[in-house]
């Protein structure tokens, strides 16, 4: 693999991960921009490089996401930017064929990069981002929801009530039955450290009250869903230096624990910008963790896969 950053990365089975896209040095995009990361006992993950030569192929990027419907084993990307153009379209691969397709979409479709997508029944949730403004102007931040309904391939914005989080890109979003959790992000020159959750069957936000010792302000971290419902944040950047840093929420008492000092997670490079994937619990108990990528905000950019054990945080 390449070095990258702002690749997105979803897990399609039990243990294969797909990667996709992101930026090297130089701020030219990933060519080996799909790849089958397979996760193994090993400390290492052996990874294979996907054809693009499809013609629907869908143009390199970077700060797009992905997701994937498990049932109908369909993995969808949307947004992301390259350059100075952004991207609001939504390609669907088929990870039987591995063929894209490009979703003839209605409605107003949002373009955004460095913004959160999740998947809840049969639909697309995006949330936040950067979007573009006319030169001279900077880009801007987002916190708005659309939503994008896989079966009538049409966007929407919801009405959503509750404690509405500030503008923001960078952010991490997981999804944990019908709570949606929004962490961190960035809108220059503030840097967060809050955390939201969204009732998506109330379509409700609520600024959590946590406790415990959390993680600090910081964007481009990265943050999934462990086999027992917990959440794992690592990494990012905190407005002044990469980190290397990794605590975990319990939402039933929305209670932060740090990963403890020996963890071989700690031992890694601070990154920021790269991916960090779970994979489900075996029938021994086991699971593990994938973390691929990212770069250290000074020039250097990861190529490492690395797969630790769950038990080992």
């Amino acid at each position: 693999m390449s070095g990258r950053w702002g690749h997105a990365a979803c897990l399609v089975d039990d243990q294969n991960v797909l990667i996709l896209g992101g930026e090297g040095p130089s701020k030219r995009m990933a060519k080996d921009s799909l790849l089958r990361v397979t996760v193994g006992e090993s400390s290492n993950a052996s990874f294979t490089a996907i054809s693009s030569e499809d013609a629907m192929c869908p143009e390199r990027r970077v700060g797009h996401s992905a997701a994937v419907d498990p049932d109908n084993q369909v993995l969808y990307m949307f947004g992301g930017s390259k350059g100075k153009k952004w991207y609001s379209d939504v390609q669907a691969l088929d990870l039987s064929s591995c063929q894209w397709q490009k979703l003839e979409t209605k409605g107003v479709a949002p373009s955004r990069a460095y913004h959160s997508c999740s998947f809840f029944r049969q639909e697309l949730l995006v949330f936040g981002g950067i979007f573009p403004n006319p030169d001279p102007e900077p880009d801007g931040s987002a916190n708005d929801l659309y939503i994008f309904s896989l079966s009538e391939q049409n966007w929407y914005k919801p009405v959503v009530t509750g404690d509405t989080p500030l503008p923001r890109s960078g952010h991490s979003a997981c999804r944990i039955g019908h709570h949606l959790y929004i962490l961190g992000g960035w809108d220059y020159p503030l840097f967060f450290d809050d955390l939201f959750v969204l009732d998506l069957e109330l379509m409700d936000f609520k600024r959590a009250v946590t406790s415990g010792q959390g993680p600090s302000p910081r964007t481009w971290h990265a943050m999934d869903v462990l086999p027992d419902d917990r959440l794992l944040v690592y990494g990012g950047y905190s407005g002044d230096v990469a980190l290397n840093d990794a605590f975990i929420l319990h939402p039933g008492s929305l209670t932060w624990t740090a990963v403890k000092t020996d963890s071989p997670l700690l031992a890694l490079p601070a990154r920021v910008g790269h991916s960090l994937t779970s994979t489900p619990e075996a029938e021994d108990g086991s699971a593990q963790i994938l973390v691929c990528g990212g770069g250290d905000n000074d020039g250097k950019f990861f190529s490492d896969m690395i797969v630790l054990n769950c038990e080992d945080l």
